[in-house]
């Protein structure tokens, strides 16, 4: 309040040609201050704001909220249960031996910001992005529906792969197929590497199995042909509620582990039948 009586003096002063007191010098040299630091504060948080959100690109916004409420920007290792998602694109190699390096990222660009949007829509976090090869998992810290939440975003992702194709197809990439493995069940979430280098990812035997069941979508496709498969091993899909119309593979041995496992596979375009019936029924309710 007197900062403002003060400045009105000093203005009407300034307008009257009267001669400014000491005191009227001190008060505006005062409010010039107050005006200098108001307006480096706005700057400031512009500033900050922008370095968020440009931050959130690379750093999910819950794991962005951790490493500013820590000192060092440390996020302390933790043991939880996960639903780790792999996703493909098949036949990039080809692809990109034929296109420039620069087409070869206009590709990824399309095909990434199409699956993290679908990952992002359902409350998962984005671990890496591996050229072709897209990483995340769904935490249940994040949600009681995290495995839910996982396998609706993989049956999302089939659902619409003809958006995708559609834009692949009108950019001149050609067609586009996906393979998705998916996981659920315990591993360590946390901070992994050293002072040059962080990644705040999820480690595990959950992860390894669900990176296998994504190659395995290699060898499915020859014996069912589909653009777009998911596979999934019977622990995961038990512990869903989702009714997705899942069909049985068998009992499948896996690369590097001892024993096999019973898993199941999904087309996209039983997702996308699946899907509708789904989005009727949630919008019924």
């Amino acid at each position: 309040d007197n900062t403002e009586k003060y400045g009105l003096r000093v203005l009407g002063a300034i307008e009257k040609d009267r001669v400014l007191t000491e005191e009227d010098l001190q008060m505006a040299i005062h409010i010039g201050q107050l005006v200098t630091l108001s307006f480096q504060a706005a700057t400031n948080f512009e500033r900050e704001k922008s370095l968020r959100t440009l931050f959130q690109k690379y750093v999910p916004a819950v794991v962005l909220e951790g490493i500013q409420s820590l000192q060092g920007g440390q996020v302390a290792p933790r043991t939880c249960q996960i639903s780790s998602l792999f996703v493909d694109l098949r036949n990039f190699t080809p692809r990109a031996e034929k296109f420039a390096p620069e087409r070869t990222i206009e590709m990824l660009n399309h095909y990434t910001a199409f699956v993290t949007e679908k990952i992002a829509a359902h409350g998962g976090i984005i671990d890496k992005l591996a050229g072709d090869g897209v990483n995340a998992f769904f935490p249940e810290s994040n949600s009681a529906n995290y495995k839910d939440d996982a396998l609706l975003t993989a049956i999302d992702i089939l659902a619409h792969l003809p958006d995708l194709e559609g834009e692949f197809f009108l950019r001149g990439f050609g067609p586009c197929d996906l393979g998705i493995g998916l996981n659920s069940g315990t591993a360590t979430v946390g901070n992994l590497g050293c002072d040059r280098k962080l990644d705040y990812t999820a480690v595990g035997d959950t992860v390894n199995l669900a990176a296998r069941l994504q190659e395995l979508t290699k060898d499915l496709r020859d014996q069912f042909p589909a653009r777009g498969l998911l596979v999934a091993n019977k622990t995961t899909l038990s512990n869903c509620s989702l009714d997705a119309p899942f069909q049985k593979w068998g009992e499948i041995p896996i690369r590097g582990r001892s024993n096999s496992e019973t898993l199941y596979y999904l087309t996209d375009d039983a997702a996308r039948e699946w899907l509708k019936g789904f989005s009727r029924t949630k919008k019924a309710a």
